[in-house]
């Protein structure tokens, strides 16, 4: 079988380099017979070696006015060249549905059959990627959740639809020693963060839908301490934040809560058992985003507007996607006291998988992919909002369960302990070499499924 990979290239650490070598290095040793070749994309800083070649998709990279990158970035340009040259008899897609247009365009005069291996961060699915996704033979979603919307999409419903989830290196993503943690919280931050800081961390890209703003938002009140817990419902009533005075709203002017609320009681539940908030002056922010202020959010100024600036640190702030070895994002998880995520929506999302393995518990909204297999402490989603454009929906999350569920993480050393070896039980599980095996027998299915003739050979 000879096959093409389209995707990012392998020989650069993005997530999805990093998923399709970790995948077909292995799947090569299963069957030999595999004959694989990649149309690496955005193939500009390649630090691995893997067993097979790669032809890169063109090193400039433009972008549109929606920031996202065009001309041969995913390959459209190449694409007939490439398939020309390699002659495949199936492509392997692992992408986003609004980058991958060629390879569903040009199958109908190639005739190679088509897995496609789908992240669905959201619902519905966008009518406007169904034909494109239609052109495949079989569809492999990340997660369960994935695959539901999938099945529930007009037109592609009669499509076969796998769901094969993603994995995590044990020998690479490990939880270190307290010694080792010390040091390394030195070295990366240069002495800034200190053992007694409490430390929330992130690791992602600055994009609309990831909704870093909260994480701002988050550190000011754990830093303020302006909420109060009920003591009868359990939940965190946020005081009603201010942008213009940087401070708590004056009561006679809430817009979140009736107007002369005066946090006396549960907003909730009524009760007059609460507890009223602590500032928290060892939370600390810790991020490895690089900035993308044409397409996501304006960070220097969401700093400023929650007053946060001086507590918020990023020990690469220059670096981009792919540009820290898997063996130093291992050291940056365990720099952490807690992993939180606030995104709107994720296809798998591997940084959480990656924070459990390092043995740092996880928080994140209780919607898309993590609702299958993260172990940690999910919140609440306070609402959902159509995306423009495409109309899919994003999870809002609530506010007061990430103030508890960081307080927990912060504070009781019982708990975290419990979700811990809860996580690193489970990450287990995630193996890639049991993935691998997952992907063979589904590409030889395919492969020999309907039999026809492809270049000549019949297949």
């Amino acid at each position: 079988m000879r096959l093409l990979l389209e995707s990012f290239s392998a020989a650069c650490n993005g997530s999805y380099g990093i998923v399709t070598r970790e995948i077909f290095s292995r799947a090569l040793k299963i069957d030999s017979s595999l004959e694989i070749i990649q149309h690496g994309w955005l193939h500009n800083k390649p630090v691995e070696q893997v067993p097979w070649e790669i032809i890169p998709t063109s090193n400039k990279v433009e972008h549109g006015p929606d920031g996202r990158p065009f001309q041969d970035a995913y390959g459209d340009h190449s694409l007939t060249s490439v398939l020309e040259q390699t002659r495949p008899h199936l492509v392997w897609n692992l992408s986003d549905p609004w980058m991958c247009q060629g390879i569903a365009t040009a199958k109908p005069q190639y005739g190679y059959k088509l897995v496609y291996y789908m992240p669905v961060d959201s619902e519905p699915n966008s009518p406007q990627w169904t034909k494109r996704i239609a052109a495949s033979d079989e569809l492999v979603a990340m997660s369960h959740f994935g695959k539901g919307v999938l099945e529930s999409t007009p037109g592609l419903s009669h499509i076969p639809t796998q769901v094969v989830l993603l994995g995590v290196d044990q020998t690479v993503f490990r939880p270190l020693s307290k010694d080792e943690i010390k040091v390394t919280r030195e070295e990366f931050s240069q002495g800034t963060i200190t053992r007694d800081m409490k430390v929330i961390g992130w690791i992602g890209r600055d994009q609309p839908r990831k909704q870093v703003w909260q994480l701002y938002e988050l550190l000011w009140y754990l830093r303020s301490g302006e909420w109060i817990h009920c003591k009868t419902c359990n939940r965190v009533t946020p005081k009603e934040f201010d942008p213009n005075t940087h401070k708590s709203r004056d009561s006679n002017k809430l817009r979140k809560y009736s107007r002369g609320y005066k946090y006396d009681h549960c907003w909730y539940c009524h009760s007059r058992d609460i507890v009223e908030g602590k500032p928290d002056g060892r939370a600390v922010l810790w991020t490895h985003m690089y900035n993308q202020p044409n397409t996501g959010w304006q960070l220097e100024e969401l700093m400023d507007i929650y007053r946060v600036r001086e507590y918020v640190y990023d020990a690469q702030q220059s670096v981009g996607d792919g540009e820290v070895s898997p063996h130093d994002m291992n050291r940056m998880y365990n720099c952490f006291d807690t992993y939180v995520s606030v995104t709107g929506g994720e296809g798998f999302g591997m940084p959480i998988l990656e924070a459990m393995a390092a043995g740092i518990p996880v928080i994140y909204p209780n919607y898309s992919a993590y609702t299958d297999w993260a172990v940690g402490l999910p919140c609440r989603v306070q609402t959902f909002l159509p995306e423009i454009v495409t109309q899919r929906f994003r999870a809002l999350t609530d506010m007061g369960d990430l103030i508890k569920n960081c307080l927990l993480m912060f504070n009781d050393h019982s708990e975290r302990s419990i979700l811990v070896r809860r996580a690193l039980k489970v990450v287990p599980k995630f193996n890639w070499d049991l993935i691998a095996q997952q992907w063979v027998d589904i590409l030889n299915r395919v492969y020999n499924a309907d039999k026809k003739v492809i270049y000549g050979e019949i297949v």
